[in-house]
């Protein structure tokens, strides 16, 4: 249905570390895109021609240093006195959980030895449930057995708010299925129910799904607090907006978003993706089972295979002094050296030279032009390169960065089709700046602004 012009929609990309957002006007006629060279700058459009366009607020921020309550304020005061009660969400947000086990809040009901059932033969994986939380049931389970338990898990962690059923029907009764469920319901919990109890990675599905409640409520609620409790708020779930999904969905948000994007306007059936948090090979090929950080899931998701150095990865010195790029989870909070807060370089550090030229770029880093900065960051590089003791693996910054790139289009390489590869990304421009001779490259524009509001006006969900 289409919206009156004074009802401006949003657009939000929420990732790991930063926030895009675009406020527009539903009815405002999309710009006609044409195929477009590399480029390293791309322009805002002017006041005047922002208003022609419909748009009333487009920008980008680093979430370490603006929060997303304070970005939405931000957007809010750009509507004015129109109100904002469309909101529409590409994320890939739920990715901060993965080096996390969850489930603290989560109680876990079972029958008794079923207990931890969800993690036999896969104990290498992450938790999704804590052993203190499970509650064991057998025939002889009551209404006073429940309440015991109940102030048990309390006195454990007084925060509980999520509950479990793990309950087969062969093995627990109707009538005891029945009592729990009534008896966690008026207790105020969010019940997550595996749909077959006796499949351990339809259990780990749920688990899943009730661990991530939390953050994805903190979005939401989020949302809401700021636009009213009335307000809109589809999530793209596989092929377009929408309001009801399962909170697995919300890992591999973003990652449908590229496969469509490339799937529907750019007949395009891989390509590489090069933003600031990653850079990864997008395919439209998919796979049933996803090798999650908690263990396999079935869950039908595009193959989003990630570059081995992460752009967040923190570059550090190991034992033997050589310059290395670290294996632990990637910085995303404090950032790297060109946010300003961090004390340690990161991947995307090496890259200052042409980070600094790029709009993008600066407008999320926006320290990233002061000399204070950039003597720190010199600084620091100078102490690295020092601290290297193996000569025959000395490596400057420049050096480093040159390697970086050899190894990024070696990968890429391996995996072009008849020579070719396209590129598509905020930092494609790190890859078309300087291309290899082994195969051509096909830039295509993107931009997360663009892409939303077209996939949202060809979805016609205005």
């Amino acid at each position: 249905m289409t919206q009156p012009a004074n009802v401006p929609s949003l657009a939000l990309y929420l990732g790991e570390s930063y926030a895009t957002a675009r406020l527009f006007d539903a009815n405002a006629t999309p710009e006609t895109k044409t195929k477009t060279t590399p480029a390293k700058t791309t322009k805002k459009p002017t006041a005047k021609k922002a208003a022609a366009k419909g748009l009333h607020f487009e920008k980008s921020v680093f979430l370490p240093q603006v929060s997303l309550k304070t970005f939405l304020n931000q957007i809010k005061t750009a509507a004015g006195e129109n109100e904002i009660k469309n909101i529409y969400v590409v994320t890939s947000y739920m990715d901060r959980l993965k080096p996390f086990r969850l489930g603290g809040s989560v109680v876990q009901v079972v029958p008794d030895g079923f207990e931890n059932s969800y993690s036999a033969g896969h104990t290498q994986y992450l938790s999704l449930a804590a052993p203190s939380l499970i509650v064991s049931i057998d025939e002889k389970t009551d209404e006073e057995f429940l309440k015991k338990e109940l102030l048990r898990l309390k006195k454990i962690n007084s925060e509980i708010n999520k509950v479990v059923f793990q309950l087969p029907e062969h093995l627990v009764s109707a009538e005891i299925r029945t009592l729990i469920k009534t008896f966690f319901t008026n207790e105020n919990f969010k019940i997550f129910e595996s749909s077959n109890p006796s499949d351990l990675e339809q259990i780990r599905l749920t688990l899943l799904n009730a661990g991530s409640e939390g953050t994805k409520e903190e979005i939401v609620s989020e949302i809401q607090e700021m636009f009213g409790e009335d307000a809109s708020i589809q999530f793209w779930i596989k092929d377009r907006f929408q309001k009801d999904f399962e909170n697995v969905d919300l890992y591999w948000s973003s990652s449908f978003f590229l496969k469509n994007y490339l799937l529907k306007n750019k007949k395009t059936d891989e390509a590489f993706y090069f933003d600031l948090e990653k850079w990864a090979h997008v395919s439209e090929k998919t796979s049933p089972v996803w090798i999650s950080p908690w263990g396999p899931i079935r869950y039908e998701h595009p193959i989003f295979e990630k570059f081995e150095v992460d752009p967040f990865s923190e570059l550090t010195l190991n034992s033997v002094g050589q310059l290395i790029v670290s294996e632990n989870n990637p910085q995303h909070e404090p950032g790297p050296f060109i946010a300003g807060r961090s004390m340690k370089a990161l991947v995307l550090d090496s890259f200052y030279d042409e980070l600094k030229e790029n709009p993008v770029a600066c407008e999320i880093f926006g320290q990233i032009n002061t000399p204070t900065l950039l003597q720190k960051l010199e600084n620091h590089f100078s102490i690295l390169e020092k601290g290297q003791t193996l000569e025959a693996t000395l490596l400057s910054r420049e050096e480093l960065k040159q390697w970086i790139r050899a190894k990024l289009l070696a990968w890429m390489h391996l995996r072009s089709v008849d020579n070719a590869c396209s590129i598509f990304g905020d930092l494609s421009f790190l890859v078309s700046a300087n291309p290899s001779p082994f195969f051509r490259l096909n830039t295509l524009d993107f931009k997360w602004a663009d892409a939303m509001t077209d996939a949202i006006k060809q979805q016609g969900a205005l």
